[in-house]
């Protein structure tokens, strides 16, 4: 716990006192243990880092500090020596990974890019770093922190952030989903009914994919099969497949 509490510290204090963000650090960085899941970062220049030569997430650099947006918590990177990378939250904490180049090296910024790199670290204060103040507080509750996160994350998906769209889309998955258990634990004469379709969640599903973003394929395969359009719900999922979709790759039918 004490841990967390510096950990949150020290993000907040890079957040209220940092120099400029930016997002164009490009370059292989391998990892010196052979004991660790995280063998590589191959960083594009442009905002993404290809983790284990696989998968391709965000990332953003303040104050000497590489955050990326990792699948269920960020991973946070210190530099050091001019070509290493050391791990500082629990999943890479123990691990150092260095570049075969001698010092850092940038792809020159791309016309444009503030926009969505404003966005992006906002949306990491609203996801990662504001939580743990919302619910670690004694006052309140767990549905009010939730709500604020839900409005915040809204914010974001208005500005045509694709990430604070899926937040948006797995809040309203989420309440469909507990409403049809809530029916299904019920007493027996209440009646089950098929889960009503949702134009509005089919219209956000799109958005994403058309903000660029291919998991929007993997969140519309899990709302058709939650209102029981099945074979919509493949044809959309081995879409998202060819369009690179993660989440598509793990869905069972």
């Amino acid at each position: 716990m004490r841990n967390l509490l510096v950990l949150v510290l020290a993000l907040q204090a890079v957040f209220a006192f940092g120099q400029k963000a930016s997002n164009n650090l490009k370059g292989v960085f391998k990892n010196q243990s052979s004991w660790s899941s995280y063998t590589t970062l191959d960083f594009n220049g442009k905002g993404k880092v290809v983790i284990n030569d696989k998968d391709q997430y965000e990332f953003f650099e303040r104050n000497d500090s590489i955050f990326v947006l990792y699948e269920d918590g960020p991973l946070l990177f210190s530099k050091l020596n001019n070509n290493q990378l050391k791990g500082i939250t629990k999943k890479v904490a123990k691990y150092t990974f260095t570049s075969k180049d001698k010092e850092f090296s940038y792809e020159k910024a791309a016309a444009g890019v503030d926009k969505r790199l404003d966005l992006i670290q906002q949306y990491y204060i609203v996801n990662y770093v504001n939580p743990d103040k919302l619910f670690g507080k004694k006052k309140g509750s767990f549905k009010s922190s939730m709500q604020v996160m839900r409005a915040e994350n809204q914010k974001l998906c208005d500005l045509d952030l694709d990430l604070g769209c899926i937040q948006i889309f797995a809040y309203g998955l989420t309440e469909k989903s507990l409403g049809a258990l809530s029916v299904l634990l019920a007493p027996k004469e209440k009646k089950v009914e098929d889960i009503k379709e949702d134009k509005d969640m089919e219209k956000l599903g799109n958005k994403i994919i058309n903000l660029g973003n291919p998991e929007g394929y993997g969140l519309l395969y899990s709302y058709y099969t939650l209102v029981g359009q099945d074979d919509k719900a493949k044809e959309i999922n081995e879409k998202g497949i060819k369009e690179g979709c993660r989440m598509c790759k793990s869905n069972k039918y």
